[in-house]
Formats: C-alpha cells, sequence, structure tokens
C-alpha cells in the first residue's frame, strides 16, 4: 500500500499512567519500514495527524512536539 501512495501511521497504546504501551519488534520493524511509530497524548494527536496530511517530515514534528518515538 505504502509504494502506491498511502501513509501509513503507528500510533502507539498509552497505558493508564502515561507509559507507551506497545511491541517493540512490530513497532521497530515498521520504522525500518518507514512508517513513523509514536505515542503521544490525545492533545497532540491532532498536530501529529496534521502534519501527515500536509506531507511534513514526521519525525522532526515528533521530534520539535517532544513525542517518543522509536
Amino acid at each position: 500500500m505504502r509504494e502506491s501512495g498511502v501513509l501509513t501511521l503507528c500510533l502507539r497504546a498509552l497505558s493508564d499512567g502515561g507509559k507507551p504501551f506497545y511491541d517493540e519488534q512490530v513497532a521497530t520493524q515498521l520504522t525500518r519500514n518507514g512508517t513513523p511509530c509514536f505515542a503521544c497524548t490525545p492533545g497532540m494527536l491532532p498536530a501529529l495527524v496534521e502534519g501527515a496530511l500536509k506531507g511534513k517530515d514526521l519525525t522532526e514534528l515528533v521530534k520539535s512536539l517532544g513525542v517518543e518515538q522509536v
């Protein structure tokens, strides 16, 4: 799908305590294949989705927002 232009994102779950909760091997593989993987609060999600829709470099956007990434 990505090869035909589909943008993929991986939103990792947050535990009740606010810590990312995810399968590290899957997230690492997705990242290697070009799918940004991140965990964020609901308040940060709109900025990340907007950046994706506008074609921004999500890795840089995630860093600028202080979002944890793989």
